[in-house]
């Protein structure tokens, strides 16, 4: 693996699962993996759970961390001085110059619905630059349409939790004040579609369906309460419209989950990533109930972040 920017950029699960199990019980087996290797952190806007995550996973592996912060530099560097007008060779060689100062670079660069400055879903174009240009491996900690380290982590956490072999697994839509990106929902959907073992249910509200192809195959529900039935682990999101896109038009709280809700389900665990709005989204307490996986997801983001940090550079050393 040189490039991971989607799951579908992932090795076999099986291996994943050995290794995680290996350096659960030891994070610092590969120290030395990443001695004299710098990882330039390159992001638009700050996401504590990633960004500390990848951080504490680099260090696990002897790396050295450059930040970088886009927000303050990217209309200089990356848009230049012509507003919405991408000036594709300054572009390509700044996805250069980076590239000569680090050896590895990740990305975190969401969809912007509120950007004067740039096309909302720039992040794209920034990744397909640094992977072309950069001539160094290039990890897509969020993109406009993907978030797959997150899903990842959360495949760690269901690996880690489950009680069978077979299980079904609810992913369900949940208000919030401001629209949110669908990239996590997108990565998760498009990881756990193809586990055999994983049946998949989806609910949400009219104009809220995934785009294909990450939702294609993966029957939908407009009822909130549907995919919860007889789930053994219940994922909780919010994304914005996408009919009318960058809209939060839903507020309508029977999408709100509870721990009533979380009754029709088999003692389903719960995942869930931040932001969420108690009252809102999830009910008044509902992560602290003892099914809440959300601390275990906080592990699980940093060995996710590791074994593929560890995989890529174990490829640069023409070892894999």
């Amino acid at each position: 693996m040189r490039f991971f920017l989607s799951v579908r950029d992932l090795p076999p699960l099986s291996a994943l699962r050995e290794e995680a199990y290996r350096l659960k019980k030891n994070p610092f087996l590969h120290t030395l993996v990443g001695k004299y290797q710098t990882l330039g952190l390159l992001s638009f806007e700050q996401d504590l759970h990633t960004q500390l995550a990848l951080q504490k996973a680099a260090q696990q592996l002897g790396m050295h961390v450059i930040q970088i912060d886009l927000r303050r530099e990217g209309k200089k560097i990356i848009v230049g001085n012509q507003g919405n007008y991408v000036k594709t060779e300054n572009l390509k060689e700044t996805a250069q110059t980076i590239g000569a100062y680090c050896e590895m670079l990740a990305v975190y660069a969401p969809v912007n619905w509120h950007s004067k400055t740039k096309d909302p879903y720039f992040g794209e174009e920034l990744l397909m630059y640094l992977q072309e240009f950069a001539e160094v491996p290039v990890i897509n900690l969020e993109s406009p349409s993907q978030k797959p380290l997150e899903a990842l982590a959360q495949w760690l956490s269901v690996e880690e939790y489950k009680k069978k072999e077979k299980i079904k697994i609810a992913l369900t839509w949940i208000p919030h004040k401001k629209p949110t990106s669908q990239a996590n929902a997108n990565s998760f959907v498009e990881l756990f579609k193809q586990i055999p073992e994983v049946e998949l249910a989806v609910a949400h509200p009219p104009n809220y369906r995934l785009l294909d192809p990450f939702l294609s195959g993966i029957k939908s529900s407009y009822h909130p309460d549907k995919a919860l039935e007889n789930a053994d682990f219940v994922l909780a999101l919010n994304w914005a419209s996408t009919k009318n896109t960058g809209k939060a038009e839903c507020k309508d709280p029977a999408w709100q989950l509870t721990a009533d809700k979380m009754h029709l389900t088999q003692r389903a665990a719960l995942l869930h990533c931040q932001p969420a709005l108690s009252e809102m989204g999830l009910e008044e307490g509902l992560l602290q109930k003892p099914y809440s996986l959300f601390r275990a997801q906080a592990h699980n983001r940093v060995l996710a972040a590791q074994l593929i940090l560890k995989e890529i550079l174990l490829t640069e050393r023409g070892v894999k």
